[in-house]
């Protein structure tokens, strides 16, 4: 949960940031989902 929160800290390099997908807000804006799908710097051979 913290790293789709705060997408882009430098503490965790491996995140490359966040793209949201969708987003829903209650009629009244008591709720609010938000899908979102994360990018990776991946380090791979």
């Amino acid at each position: 949960a913290y790293v789709q929160r705060f997408p882009k800290c430098d503490m965790i390099p491996i995140m490359a940031g966040t793209d949201i997908i969708k987003e829903h807000t209650s009629a009244d804006g008591a709720i609010n989902v938000i899908s979102r799908r994360c990018r990776l710097h991946v380090e791979a051979p």
